[in-house]
């Protein structure tokens, strides 16, 4: 895996499932490409999206900061037409309304974008913040795996960082404690420092979830 930052475009976590059915026989397999995409605003990423879902490549793109408010979640569905989408939006709570008044913009919002021919993928778990949701993919092997996106809070020293991190990771704990098989991908907003308290709590809740 891998990040690349482009101005206000950011691809991250790119990662390939190998769907083995036969384990003596590696040409038996599907290959599912994941890519996560922090799109800073949905008109301002979606040009981007679509790119992604022109690639042949692509299975699902895992979404962040679409910025959408809950009745424009449809346009999710709208990017590609041989896409379907979902998501939740920041917007559906009190705290993500205030953060919308004093920024007088939309606010976060997580969500993905998966191919239509793909009918083994459920919605799963989704966070009231708007900063988490995940979906399962059924494989041909009979087994499961859960992908969630997720939008972590700006790193700062204070208070309300603390809480909406702790916020985030219970969303996190939450999916994890449902699946054996997670990918956890999207912005986490800190940087990748064992000084760094939001990447240490969360390589803590990764390596004890294990």
């Amino acid at each position: 895996m891998q990040s690349l930052e482009i101005g206000f475009f950011i691809i991250t976590e790119m990662a390939a499932i190998n769907n083995c059915t036969d384990s003596d026989n590696h040409n038996s397999r599907d290959i599912y490409n994941i890519i996560s995409y922090n799109l800073h605003g949905f008109n301002n990423g979606r040009s981007g999206l679509i790119a992604l879902c022109d690639d042949p490549n692509t299975f699902v793109v895992a979404i962040q900061e679409h910025w959408l408010r809950p009745d424009n979640l449809h346009l999710l569905n709208e990017v590609h037409p041989e896409f379907v989408g979902c998501g939740i939006s920041s917007m559906s709570d009190r705290l993500g309304k205030q953060i919308y008044s004093g920024r007088r913009r939309p606010y976060g919002g997580v969500g993905f974008l998966w191919r239509k021919s793909c009918n083994r993928i459920r919605i799963g778990y989704k966070a009231r913040s708007g900063r988490a949701l995940s979906i399962s993919l059924e494989l041909d092997s009979g087994n499961s795996i859960s992908i969630a996106s997720v939008y972590f809070p700006c790193f700062s020293t204070s208070s309300e960082y603390k809480n909406e991190l702790s916020e985030c990771l219970s969303d996190i704990e939450e999916i994890l404690m449902n699946s054996c098989n997670v990918i956890v991908a999207g912005d986490t907003n800190f940087a990748c420092d064992s000084n760094n308290e939001g990447y240490k709590q969360l390589s803590r809740l990764l390596v004890t979830s294990q």
